[in-house]
């Protein structure tokens, strides 16, 4: 999330973040946080789209759903489409490859984090396309 602002400002992409956490974006540095390794400024940025559980975003012939998973951090959020007919997730930071669960701080929810785990599981998902690491294709 540091680099949304870069990142807008040089593609002027849209910004959309669950509604949880808009106000970390828009009114809120991430603390001792200035400059991430790669250089990208932590500035506030205005959000352009507040996301809910269950929200569908069209492009294309694709809808790709929204789903809320908090845990990870209490905006976390993974994006399920089907294609044909695999079902593929966007997992970000909640799941990563070969079973491993994304990295977790003082504030992580782990009663949460199990919940979205649970809601993940009832999927069955074909491909997995983590924000880390490798992908899984089946």
């Amino acid at each position: 999330m540091p680099g949304n602002r870069y990142f807008k400002n040089v593609t002027g992409c849209k910004i959309a973040v669950h509604e949880s956490g808009v106000e970390v974006l828009e009114k809120k540095l991430w603390p001792n946080l200035h400059l991430t390794k790669h250089g990208i400024p932590s500035r506030t940025v205005k959000v352009d789209r507040s996301l809910r559980d269950g929200d569908v975003i069209s492009l294309g012939k694709y809808d790709f759903q929204i789903l809320h998973t908090p845990g990870h951090t209490s905006d976390s959020i993974c994006v399920s489409v089907n294609m044909g007919s695999k079902k593929v997730l966007f997992s970000g930071d909640t799941i990563l490859a070969e079973g491993l669960i994304g990295e977790f701080g003082a504030t992580v929810d782990f009663s949460e984090y199990l919940k979205s785990i649970e809601k993940i599981t009832e999927l069955k998902i074909d491909v997995l396309l983590p924000g880390h690491r490798v992908f899984v294709l089946s």
